[in-house]
């Protein structure tokens, strides 16, 4: 009897432990129950030479507000760069078209993200519309690179 009730502790508390791990591997990666809602949105296109780390699901911002998140990822293999496919809530439906997106990232070596600066343009993008203007991604290990190189060639 006493062997059977420490038995069925062992199992709850192993309960309890792979719930919190669950719950804890959730939060970790980003995903809620609101990802699982469906919000309507429609799709913006940009093309970038780089695009560092970013990812499916990362955020997409306008004036620091979310406005979306970033779709699918795929190489443009005429031009060699990335088609980010963008998708915006569907509430957000007056971006000029000569807006400007962004890759920037959160923090010093944080997660990256997309960021629209609003154009001046009285038209609007429309759903599969395509970005004229975007700036790629500030790679750190490139800048500490060429700072490095730069440094010996003016020593020598």
């Amino acid at each position: 009897m006493k062997n059977r009730q420490i038995n069925i502790l062992v199992g709850i508390f192993l309960l309890i432990g792979m719930l919190s791990f669950i719950t804890l591997s959730i939060k970790i990666s980003g995903l809620g129950f609101k990802d699982l809602q469906t919000n309507e949105t429609y799709e913006l296109i940009g093309y970038f030479d780089n695009i560092g780390n970013l990812k499916s699901g990362s955020s997409i911002s306008l004036a620091g507000v979310e406005i979306g998140s970033v779709g699918l990822i795929e190489l443009d293999q005429n031009n060699y760069n990335a088609k980010v496919h963008l998708e915006i809530d569907k509430n957000i439906n007056n971006i000029p078209v000569d807006s400007i997106a962004s890759i920037v990232t959160s923090g010093i070596i944080g997660n990256k993200y997309i960021s629209i600066v609003v154009g001046a343009e009285t038209i609007f993008f429309n759903d599969g519309d395509v970005f004229e203007e975007t700036q790629s991604a500030l790679i750190i290990e490139e800048i500490i690179g060429k700072y490095f190189v730069n440094s010996l060639n003016t020593k020598n």
